[in-house]
């Protein structure tokens, strides 16, 4: 019987070791339930198996995400955990990790617990008591992508060297207990929420002709909804009268997270807009009604596509 999550560490809700070789459970976050299945094989875990190894499957799982264990908690506890029913091995694990989209250096770090903290304040300069979170509550840093408490202290520390937020209330150890904002952090604050990386907001590149509106509509719109995106299109968004569109196409691309290009009809505008937001550095999804794939452009043809029929399938 397993207790406890072995990625989260939260109770499970029921046990599955059955004839199929895997091991099953559920766990309850967010007032969510969640069913992990992992390969019941220890050779999926580990290339040192040997036939006379006294190690259980268990111990093959714990060893073999110990390293990623914070990545894959704070995947969960922020809702982005693939929602398909997989077995776990270890080259799934490694393709969870890989495809999904977590603060990874140090820099994205910082600006998320940054904003996580500017989003915690009641007003502007308001007291934070990060007691509360950072010493009694595990899950508090597990959800920022922090292997545990003291990493996440460094950063917090480091904000404070930056002047960005004052810590007061030290306890015996020296460890602040309350925090807020600082003028300087709070300007901040606002630069990066509106640079774009940060935001929940997708920049959509696709032709403007209105018979291809439903494309739109049905499907990239309401796809982004479900998954906790806002989809933007630049014929959809009121901008300066003064802006040309071309204007406007770089100043909406600043505020978004990734980019979804439809190359239906091969419009030169999506060329354009995907193109600049590859050189910005943001993920672009490349999709095409497959009447139009065959047209293609050489310089964007070899990335994968979703190619369809029809918007229900996209």
């Amino acid at each position: 019987m397993i207790e406890k999550c072995l990625i989260t560490g939260l109770p499970t809700l029921s046990y599955y070791d059955g004839k199929d070789n895997v091991i099953q459970y559920g766990i309850k976050y967010n007032e969510k339930e969640l069913y992990l299945t992992f390969s019941g094989y220890p050779e999926k875990w580990s290339d040192n198996v040997l036939d006379n190894d006294k190690k259980t499957t268990l111990e093959y799982i714990k060893e073999s995400i110990e390293n990623v264990k914070h990545i894959l908690c704070g995947l969960i506890f922020n809702d982005k955990w693939p929602k398909e029913n997989i077995i776990l091995n270890k080259w799934e694990i490694n393709k969870i990790i890989q495809e999904a989209d977590y603060p990874k250096t140090p820099k994205e770090k910082l600006d998320n617990l940054f904003i996580t903290l500017f989003n915690m304040q009641e007003y502007d300069g308001s007291i934070i008591d990060i007691a509360v979170y950072f010493y009694f509550d595990n899950n508090f840093w597990k959800k920022l992508y922090f292997k545990d408490g003291q990493e996440g202290y460094l950063y917090l520390a480091t904000l404070i060297e930056m002047e960005y937020i004052i810590g007061s209330n030290t306890d015996a150890k020296g460890m602040y207990h309350n925090i807020n904002f600082t003028y300087k952090g709070l300007e901040e604050a606002i630069k990066l929420t509106e640079e774009g990386k940060l935001s929940n907001n997708c920049f959509v590149a696709m032709s403007f002709d209105k018979e291809e509106d439903s494309i739109y509509f049905d499907a990239i719109k309401p796809a982004c909804k479900k998954t906790g995106f806002e989809a933007k299109r630049v014929d959809y968004e009121h901008y300066d009268s003064e802006k040309t569109i071309i204007d406007a196409i770089i100043a909406l691309l600043k505020q978004c997270k990734f980019c979804i290009a439809d190359f239906t009809k091969q419009k030169e505008n999506v060329y354009f807009e995907s193109g600049y937001a590859l050189g910005r550095g943001l993920k672009v999804i490349y999709t095409c009604k497959s009447d139009y794939i065959d047209d293609s452009a050489f310089n964007t043809n070899h990335f994968p596509h979703i190619v369809y029929k029809t918007n229900e399938e996209l």
